[in-house]
């Protein structure tokens, strides 16, 4: 049956000849199957050159050690004074940003929950989209107004760590210059160092006034507001307060008297209180009542001190992976959301997919980040992302968290309960911790086959397969061939995915002794992974396809998708199965850079859709390569293959490498 608008693309029949009319993308498949020899191409691909400093670097301050190696670096450092102004502990050099970023003007210090969405380095204060765990009504959090104002960047002496942001301001017509210290505590206080310098030869009086749109509500010497946060999430009762400052309508207003040459330091602090966070009103009350640096000094130390308590310590030969490597766990942090918020949405620490674009956490990416978590030698932060996705499943299947409605909310591709096993298995703990995730494993399954069916009336769908009606449903958005080949939803090789989540919920069940659950989800997991071997399996092209149930047809054209049975370790170690592998020895088919979702073949031949290439497909890379090497033998994937992938991945990263 040839798709609607597609002429001279015989399809590939189950268990029939191939029709001799198919395309040269078939043909040649068939031909390197038959003649039993590795794929057209191998890979050429080198390895990249990283551009920018020499050594992207800094030295450890202490020799390596096997134990504590993060602990020893960061007592060292302190024991040396860092934490003090113009003292940057090992992580803030490592990811310091100097002068102008091509990156874009994003603030990276953040709280628990209070970070800028979007940042205007031009006011000084927190200008921009202030968000408490996302973006409150696209307002700055406050203003700090100099004189007259009329104070200029000066771009080039702006200095943004992990922990502070830092940049001078001069005025012109009066010579004063201020250079502003910002950072974002742990517990949600904004906080502005201003060093106001008089370089003139008189002493001068320099007014300040400090506004807010949040906190409006005179309080003795300080203001206050009450404010919804996004959907009704929370309530904040923001209190604002300044150093040398006073109530003046609904404004903070004072001076500072700058003799000659002096430099007067003083501050701005904005607590974003809530009642569920007790530390946020205790914590704004210290860095009120705190001096300029001991407020910085106090801040930078206890951020820091994070990396020394949760990190495993990683070093590798090449510098620019290394650096890459440390700069994945600053944005693992920084996409993470503790809000302890009432009610079922974010009552949990999570993982956040994008804080300053989706900000959600969404099903699809889930696991990866629980994958990753693992490593921080403090569960919370995997064991708070697993059970959000649980608690907010209510019995079905993994979903959307559902307390931003507008992204995405559906229930995406995903191997939660296969990666919080996983991480289990490193943290441990209460048997009731295995008990809830095995639940929310069973409900998971059990809905996902439910749900995932053809429209009614279509026959012919196999009950453990999945039908997704469209990319998006994937992770993949437009970029799936497969979708485009007849025009409408298929069967799924995705299905590998419940399969896994399956199989871990019989381990977890069978880990708490409930024998009779494990046979059963054991049972289903035997079923779907018989399903996919005798209906998603091609035996004439030697590979795995997605399934048009319309017509009982095998679809030719594929993405990193189709392999997604490898990747869980679902497909047997034996052939003629594992020369499915064969087509990454092709740059042609699957190269290694870019990192694309189709089959670069296929995609000509529909040429159509779109085709994105970007970081988390070389995550699903990684996975299959993890997989492949443990599991399969194969000349067609090796250790040389990951090693390129890993250099290319942290090549990517960087703005032209």
């Amino acid at each position: 049956m040839t798709p609607p608008g597609r002429a001279t693309r015989p399809p590939t029949r189950r268990i029939r000849p191939l029709a001799l009319a198919m395309s040269m993308v078939m043909v040649a498949t068939v031909a390197a199957v038959a003649a039993a020899s590795p794929a057209a191409a191998a890979q050429t691909i080198g390895y990249p050159t990283f551009h920018g400093p020499a050594d992207p670097v800094p030295d450890e301050p202490v020799g390596y050690t096997t134990r504590g190696m993060l602990r020893a670096m960061y007592e060292a450092e302190l024991a040396a004074g860092a934490g003090q102004p113009g003292h940057d502990f090992w992580m803030d050099r490592l990811l310091a940003r100097e002068g102008s970023d091509p990156a874009g003007n994003q603030l990276m210090t953040r709280g628990r929950a209070l970070y800028m969405y979007s940042h205007s380095p031009d006011v000084i204060g927190f200008g921009g989209d202030v968000a408490y765990w996302d973006s409150i009504d696209g307002r700055g959090a406050y203003t700090i107004t100099l004189g007259d104002g009329g104070y200029r960047q000066n771009v080039a002496s702006r200095r943004q760590t992990p922990s502070y942001w830092r940049q001078t301001y001069t005025n012109a017509d009066t010579g004063f210059s201020v250079e502003v210290t910002k950072f974002i505590t742990n517990a949600n206080v904004a906080v502005t160092n201003l060093a106001i310098t008089n370089p003139g030869s008189e002493t001068r009086e320099l007014p300040i006034r400090v506004s807010s749109p949040y906190a409006t509500i005179p309080d003795g010497d300080e203001l206050t507001g009450v404010v919804a946060a996004r959907n009704a999430v929370t309530t904040l009762f923001p209190r604002l307060s300044g150093d040398h400052l006073a109530v003046d309508g609904r404004t903070l207003a004072g001076s500072v008297t700058v003799a000659p040459g002096e430099t007067v330091y003083t501050k701005v602090t904005m607590g974003f209180i809530t009642e569920e966070i007790a530390e946020s009103a205790t914590e704004y009350q210290a860095y009120r009542d705190a001096s300029p640096a001991e407020a910085f000094t106090t801040h930078v130390r206890a951020y820091n001190r994070w990396w020394a308590e949760n990190l495993p310590y990683i070093d590798v030969p090449e510098e620019g992976i290394k650096k890459q490597i440390y700069y994945r766990w600053w944005i693992m942090r920084f996409n993470f959301l503790d809000a302890d918020a009432p009610g079922n949405d974010f009552q949990f620490p999570v993982g956040i997919e994008g804080v300053t674009g989706y900000n959600n956490s969404i099903a699809l990416t889930v696991p990866m980040f629980i994958d990753e978590l693992k490593y921080l030698r403090d569960p919370l932060y995997a064991y708070g992302t697993m059970l959000s996705a649980g608690e907010g499943s209510r019995h079905s299947r993994y979903s959307d968290n559902p307390g931003k409605p507008t992204n995405w909310n559906d229930s995406y591709l995903q191997y939660t309960t296969d990666a919080a096993w996983r991480a289990y298995q490193v943290y441990g703990g209460q048997p009731a911790i295995l008990g809830n995730l095995a639940r929310y494993g069973e409900h998971d399954v059990e809905s996902q086959l439910t749900h995932r069916k053809p429209p009614a009336g279509v026959e012919g769908a196999n009950p453990y397969l999945l039908w997704y009606c469209c990319g998006f449903l994937n992770g993949n958005d437009a970029d799936n061939p497969s979708y485009d080949y007849f025009g409408r939803g298929n069967e799924r090789l995705e299905t590998a995915y419940v399969w896994a989540n399956a199989l871990a919920t019989a381990d977890i069940y069978e880990t708490l002794g409930e024998a009779a659950k494990a046979a059963e989800l054991r049972e289903l997991a035997d079923r779907i992974q018989q399903a996919i071997l005798d209906t998603l399996w091609d035996p004439e092209s030697e590979l795995f396809l997605h399934r048009d149930v319309h017509t009982d047809t095998l679809i030719p054209w594929k993405e990193i998708n189709n392999y997604y049975p490898f990747t869980v370790g679902l497909v047997p170690n034996q052939e003629p199965y594992v020369n499915a592998l064969r087509l990454f020895d092709d740059p042609a088919e699957y190269p290694i850079f870019p990192f694309y979702t189709a089959n670069q073949r296929d995609h000509q031949a529909r040429n159509e859709g779109s085709n994105n290439f970007s970081q988390i497909n070389s995550t699903v890379q990684f996975r299959l390569l993890s997989s492949v090497l443990r599991r399969y033998d194969t000349p067609y994937l090796d250790a040389e293959w990951y090693k390129k992938l890993l250099y290319w991945n942290a090549w990517a990263t960087f703005i032209n490498g």
